[in-house]
């Protein structure tokens, strides 16, 4: 099962990304043109619409820690997300819209080229007809991003080194942050209340009023 994991991972490569670590920093996705997620249910009794995605991971390869906080990042998501979010836990890794996993340590620094300060990273990606990769404009988090583009795909890697998420506030943190990354929601400034802080220290490990604003914008 790894290997496929490190497939996907590879395949996601050649399209942006955006990283959680102590020093990166990013800007915040405006709301006008941003990258969307693909699969939008539309509700016309409450003239509202819901993200779905289904999202698959390995216990084995998370772990009892990062399976449990990945687990409750579900759950969270899809209690506190103002009925914009649901991410339902699949089956089969081929067939689902994100995977997460935790690459060996030569696959983090050596295939997938990443630093250890970076505790961890959601790549996002447009499958195009006949299964071609769209590179998206520009990288994510940059001055200029996200001009439009859909998302359907996306790979969530964790860092293999523990001992940065080594707490459960961490852990929480971590997988609600990328998963909030797959949805479409960037960085905000640092003073700013939500599960989107940029660094592994945010002392916000839920989902904030700022996070449910802005997918309502995302997603009206």
């Amino acid at each position: 099962m790894k290997k496929k994991i490190i497939c996907f991972s590879m395949a996601a490569l050649i399209f942006c990304c955006s990283t959680l670590s102590f020093t990166t920093a990013a800007h915040e996705i405006g709301t006008s043109g941003g990258y969307r997620w693909h699969d939008v249910m539309y509700f016309p009794t409450t003239n509202s619409r819901l993200v779905k995605v289904d999202i698959w991971a390995d216990q084995s390869n998370l772990g009892a820690n990062l399976w449990s906080a990945y687990q409750s990042a579900t759950t969270h998501w899809n209690m506190n997300s103002s009925s914009k979010a649901h991410f339902n836990e699949w089956q089969s890794v081929l067939s689902a819209d994100c995977v997460l996993g935790v690459p060996s340590a030569f696959s983090w620094e050596h295939v997938l080229q990443l630093s250890h300060d970076i505790v961890g990273i959601a790549y996002l990606y447009n499958l195009a007809s006949g299964g071609i990769c769209a590179v998206f404009p520009n990288p994510y988090g940059t001055p200029g991003g996200f001009n439009s583009g859909t998302v359907r795909r996306a790979y969530i890697a964790i860092n293999p080194d523990s001992s940065l998420y080594n707490t459960a506030h961490r852990r929480d943190y971590l997988i609600r942050h990328e998963m909030g990354h797959v949805l479409g929601l960037g960085h905000p400034p640092d003073s700013t209340a939500s599960i989107m802080h940029r660094l592994i220290t945010s002392p916000w490990s839920t989902i904030q009023n700022h996070d449910r604003d802005d997918l309502i914008a995302f997603y009206p």
